[in-house]
């Protein structure tokens, strides 16, 4: 499961708001450095070594791998984990799903967190 994190909005920008898993969603992704991606590249990712995951940005070898049972679980309790959240903190304002995100300085890394805490 991706971690809640805070950014500073100076730092990024909104690509869109894809379905996970669309051809869209997979276009913002591909060729760019993911959180799906991060375990690999500094290669404490048990499933994909970091020559595989430069491969994969490279357009040489394929991302895709079958779903499995971890995987379904993750999309399955995503969204009672974030209602679970907003009723241990009631006074936050939480953005679910805010979309997929750009680093205003380095358009190769990518994010699509599960929720922002928004402060002002």
């Amino acid at each position: 499961m991706r971690l809640l994190i805070e950014i500073r909005k100076r730092q990024m920008r909104l690509i869109g708001k894809f379905e996970s898993g669309s051809p869209e969603w997979l276009e913002a992704r591909r060729g760019k450095v993911t959180g799906t991606l991060v375990g690999a590249i500094t290669g404490v990712s048990p499933f994909k070594s970091p020559v595989a995951a430069f491969y994969e940005i490279t357009g040489r070898i394929s991302g895709d791998v079958p779903e499995n049972q971890a995987m379904r679980l993750g999309t399955l309790l995503e969204h009672p984990m974030y209602l679970n959240l907003c009723a241990e903190h009631q006074d936050w304002v939480i953005d679910y799903q805010p979309g997929t995100f750009a680093h205003d300085d380095f358009d190769l890394y990518r994010a699509n967190p599960d929720a922002f805490v928004v402060r002002d």
